[in-house]
């Protein structure tokens, strides 16, 4: 067991090293203790990644609730999916993987964020749990997944013109019974609020995070809210 964790604490500094960070304390005022810095790659503005708190976040979800199957919007450079991955890696007997699609349009930096990415695979352990797409929402049930197979989503792409609830739709035939669906940047200079609210119409209930970049977590079945909530304090703790 040790081993591992020193090996995951020497992979996230190498990843850090090779990213800029920004917004030191976090990119609002009412975030809690121990949020920021979030990364960009290294010479450039955009994308934004999660920041580590919400990627350990990401990652206590993904282990505490025992998902299987992930699929990511807005893969951004390989960041975020890195941590779900390491979710997925500790929950036990788990036979899933995470599944990150990005158009390449946000940033002007094309495929270098999807190359990074690759890299992120290839220095952890765990890479072979991390597959990495390129293309928008509309595209990933042709192409990638079975009906009602997915656990987990984590919309991170466009923020922007009802986006993030199409992204949604898109993936509402693959979802589970008790399917979780994360959403970042849940801010109102976005349209990513409206769509939490839409989603909530399906059965879902909102649970609200106060992360650098204030997260979203919709559960349909309510014996998970209490472990999202365990799992936001247990990222809190262990970034402190």
């Amino acid at each position: 067991m040790q081993t591992r964790r020193t090996s995951e604490i020497e992979t996230i500094a190498e990843i850090h090293q090779q990213l800029d960070p920004i917004w030191p304390t976090g990119r609002r005022q009412d975030a809690v203790a121990g949020s920021g810095p979030n990364w960009v790659l290294r010479g450039t503005n955009r994308p934004v990644s999660v920041d580590e708190l919400e990627g350990r976040f990401l990652c206590e979800i993904v282990s505490q609730t025992n998902r299987k199957n992930v699929v990511e919007i807005g893969t951004g450079f390989g960041y975020s999916a890195f941590w779900i991955a390491l979710g997925l890696f500790r929950t036990p007997k788990s036979a899933g993987e995470v599944h990150s699609f990005d158009t390449l349009q946000e940033g002007g930096i094309g495929r270098k964020g999807h190359e990074f990415a690759q890299s992120i695979a290839e220095m952890c352990s765990f890479g072979q749990l991390m597959n990495f797409h390129i293309g928008s929402s509309r595209e990933i049930g042709k192409n990638f997944l079975r009906p009602r197979s997915i656990d987990l989503v984590f919309i991170d792409g466009d923020h922007n013109d009802g986006q993030p609830y199409q992204d949604y739709l898109s993936l509402k035939p693959f979802l589970t019974d008790d399917a979780i669906v994360v959403w970042h940047d849940h801010d109102d200079r976005y349209s990513v609020p409206d769509d939490v609210n839409r989603v909530c119409r399906d059965g879902y209930e909102k649970l609200i995070f106060r992360s650098s970049c204030q997260m979203a977590v919709t559960v349909r079945d309510p014996r998970w809210s209490q472990p999202v909530k365990d799992a936001f304090q247990t990222s809190c703790e262990a970034k402190a």
